[in-house]
């Protein structure tokens, strides 16, 4: 992981594959320009981002200070990191859709936008594509059991809009636990709360958190340890 804001990344396939990234947010009559003069852009269905929107808005008790952004990111080799822009595109909707300095956007949730079956489109032709979201917080940066709780509501959200959207409010039962990919160099997690710790040790990559646990808080903090035993400068 290259930040200390919960992050996660998995891999969509939809059609002919998707694509896209961004760092740069040229003018308005850029992105028009650039947008349509392109054949085969990459496009992504709004329905599982507006689901996983949902979901955060409906579960952000877990960690109030914390926002959502998303990312989308092209894998093939040879893809042009400058003037990528993104826009919310339907039969009567047409937004602009801003990244931030991190590559990361965020998206409104839009009712009319889900009617009219929306798709985000990136000025770049289409191909192999990891969709991802961070869950963060500028003014607390590190880890929290209610920002692993909030990151799960939102992936389950995403993952299910396709199959059924409407079983978005069954999530919460779906979060028991929370399988959290890690980096190879993350030997465990510790959970603390006031004077009680417990440590999560990572296997294959993994850390699974009690996220269903109510004993453990949304305030209990969670702290990466290196294989070493040492905290993790960013995770």
């Amino acid at each position: 992981m290259t930040s200390s804001f919960p992050r996660l990344l998995f891999c969509c396939l939809l059609g002919t594959s998707l694509s896209a990234q961004a760092v740069a947010v040229p003018d308005d009559s850029v992105q028009q320009i650039s947008v349509r003069a392109l054949r085969n852009p990459v496009t992504l269905p709004y329905a599982p981002f507006y689901a996983a929107a949902a979901a955060f808005e409906q579960q952000h008790w877990h960690a109030p200070q914390a926002r959502l952004r998303f990312q989308v990111t092209l894998t093939h080799a040879g893809v042009d990191a400058k003037d990528k822009t993104l826009r919310l595109i339907g039969d009567t909707i047409d937004i602009a859709i801003p990244f931030d300095a991190n590559g990361e956007f965020e998206l409104p949730i839009s009712a009319p936008a889900l009617s009219d079956r929306a798709v985000l489109e990136l000025n770049r032709k289409a191909g192999p594509t990891k969709v991802g979201f961070s869950v963060n917080d500028p003014g607390e940066p590190g880890w929290t059991m209610g920002k692993a709780r909030l990151m799960c509501q939102v992936l389950h959200a995403y993952l299910q809009s396709d199959m059924l959207f409407a079983a978005m409010h069954e999530t919460g039962a779906r979060c028991a636990s929370f399988d959290y990919r890690v980096g190879v160099n993350t030997g465990s997690v510790v959970l603390q709360d006031g004077s009680r710790r417990a440590e999560l040790r990572a296997s294959a990559a993994i850390v699974t958190f009690p996220t269903g646990d109510q004993s453990w808080p949304d305030q209990t903090r969670l702290t990466f340890l290196d294989t070493s035993g040492v905290p993790a400068v960013t995770q």
